[in-house]
Order: C-alpha cells, then sequence, then structure tokens
C-alpha cells in the first residue's frame, strides 16, 4: 500500500464509491481491483483529511463551473484575493468578466472581491486551486 501517491488517495476518496474499484483499476489507477479496494478501506478508517480535501475539490471545481469562469478569471480572482492591487497584462477582461457575474466590486479604481467573491477565492484556496 506504500505505492499510492497523495493524487491517488484523493482520487479514490473521491470516486471509488461512484465508479467502484473495478474501474479505477481499468481505466484511471496502475493497481489491481483488491489494492484499491484495501486502499480506500484505509483512507475511511485512517485518513478523513483526505476525504476533506476531495469534496473542497469537487466544491471549488462547483464553483469553477456555476459562475462559468475561465482559468485567466480564476487566475485574477486568487490575485485579487491574495491583496495585489495591480495585475499582469491582459487580466483588464478578465476582471471585467468578474464584475459581471459580481465577484469583483465597481469600483474601477480598486480590486476588491465582493462578499460572494470572497467566499468562492475561499472556496478555490482550499481546493488547491489558488
Amino acid at each position: 500500500m506504500n505505492n499510492f501517491t497523495h493524487e491517488d488517495d484523493v482520487f479514490i476518496a473521491k470516486y471509488f464509491e461512484a465508479v467502484g474499484a473495478e474501474q479505477i483499476a481499468l481505466v484511471d489507477l496502475p493497481f489491481t481491483e483488491k489494492e484499491i479496494e484495501a486502499r480506500f478501506i484505509f483512507l475511511k478508517e485512517n485518513r478523513p483529511d483526505v476525504f476533506n480535501e476531495a469534496r473542497r475539490e469537487d466544491e471549488a471545481f462547483g464553483a469553477f463551473i456555476e459562475h462559468n469562469l475561465t482559468h485567466s478569471m480564476v487566475d485574477a480572482l486568487c490575485e485579487i484575493s491574495r491583496g495585489k492591487t495591480t495585475l499582469g497584462r491582459g487580466k483588464g477582461r478578465a476582471v471585467s468578466a468578474l464584475r459581471e457575474r459580481g465577484l469583483v466590486g465597481p469600483n474601477r479604481m480598486k480590486y476588491e472581491l465582493t462578499e460572494v467573491g470572497s467566499q468562492v477565492a475561499a472556496l478555490f484556496q482550499g481546493g488547491g486551486i489558488c
């Protein structure tokens, strides 16, 4: 069981119950069905943090889809959430799009997140995107 990476563990936590060990073994990970089942049981009993991480990743992805964001918009949102006052070249359109979605405030002289924007940025930070 020591050959599993952290990414493998998070993947198993996310998809085991939805698609099963057989599908994961056939398509996604280079382990046998029995190894994947044993790893899932181990994770369930000993590593709740892995399941929490998988949940946070799913929430971040859901916010990405729900707000119809592009990667450049997410980058801009993350930079603003970290307190950046100037953004790199080409981010103006991304910030305008974030304003249209209600994630960045209307003041064009200052980048500040709205309440919803702050919540979405927190989801991205928790999901490891920022």
